[in-house]
């Protein structure tokens, strides 16, 4: 077995291509910058809730860890959408790259609109999970109802920056990133925090993300990915191939996930009968350790 391994080539070193080595450095210098601003930025916002007050920094907390994990989906996005530009660019197809913009643009707009929409009126419910403090849930809801605001423009600014990547064009995103979270949303953060409270961060954060995406990255998203001059000989397509025994793992663990989080949600906001005596388990936190704990008693985990 080590002996087809090791001759099937896996391990070979392949040539040096010091023109795409500078290249792929490029590209990642680029891209860590605009990550390194941005995490800079909304950590540098937890130093500004800390000044305010224990609540607000609690309620600061929540506020970013709701919006780091819908974040998700737009990374993710934003990805595939830099693989699909990269792919018409290299190809020499002005159409497909601007196809690809389009239809990136279009379904994180979507797809984070209808994020947005159903945050909104269950941002008490969301922030009851982390925490029932009275204090902190009159601090963090009406925050995270804001911080929903920012969410479609979140989205449309990362697929723009990545699509710009992936034709070539990697420093205009990061020195907009530099200027919109470094010279706008830092500044007025700090004011707005000391006015406001966990809402001037907020508000903080949508002006930034509104002005990236209005007058920088989204202006120039699409008008800035050429093709190359040269035109190669198309390729033909691939044969259609059979769906891979991976490929269907993938998708069933795919809906056992799915459906474990519609459990657990379910169990959560669900009111459950309690003993004999008729109580009522109405904390999301008790009924999901219930429901772990009678998973575990099914399975055997636990005698």
């Amino acid at each position: 077995f080590r002996r087809v391994i090791f001759r099937s080539g896996i391990f070979d070193k392949p040539e040096r291509d010091p023109k795409a080595a500078r290249e792929q450095v490029k590209v990642g210098l680029g891209a860590g910058a605009s990550y390194f601003i941005e995490v800079g930025a909304f950590s540098g916002f937890t130093f500004f809730a800390g000044q305010i007050g224990t609540a607000e920094t609690a309620a600061w907390a929540v506020v970013l860890n709701v919006s780091a994990i819908v974040f998700m989906l737009p990374m993710g996005l934003s990805s595939a959408t830099a693989v699909l530009v990269g792919r018409s660019y290299g190809a020499g197809d002005g159409r497909g790259v601007m196809r690809a913009g389009l239809v990136g643009l279009g379904v994180v707009t979507a797809l984070a609109l209808v994020v947005a929409l159903l945050v909104w009126p269950s941002a008490h419910l969301i922030v009851g999970a982390y925490n029932r403090d009275p204090a902190l849930l009159a601090i963090a809801a009406p925050a995270l109802v804001l911080a929903t605001l920012f969410f479609v423009a979140d989205g449309i600014q990362v697929v723009a920056a990545q699509a710009n990547r992936a034709a070539g064009d990697v420093w205009w995103p990061t020195i907009m990133h530099f200027a919109a979270y470094g010279a706008v949303m830092m500044p007025l953060g700090w004011v707005l925090a000391h006015q406001m409270g966990v809402n001037g961060l907020v508000w903080a954060v949508v002006i930034a993300v509104a002005l990236l995406v209005v007058s920088a990255v989204a202006a120039r998203a699409l008008p800035s990915l050429p093709a190359p001059a040269s035109t190669p000989e198309p390729v033909p397509a691939a044969p259609a191939r059979p769906e891979a025994p991976v490929d269907s793992m993938l998708k069933d663990m795919a809906t056992i996930i799915l459906s474990t989080f519609l459990l657990i949600g379910c169990a959560a906001f669900t009111p459950w009968p309690g003993s004999a005596k008729g109580r009522h388990y109405s904390y999301p936190g008790a009924k999901i350790q219930a429901l772990f704990w009678f998973t575990r008693v099914q399975s055997g985990s636990i005698p």
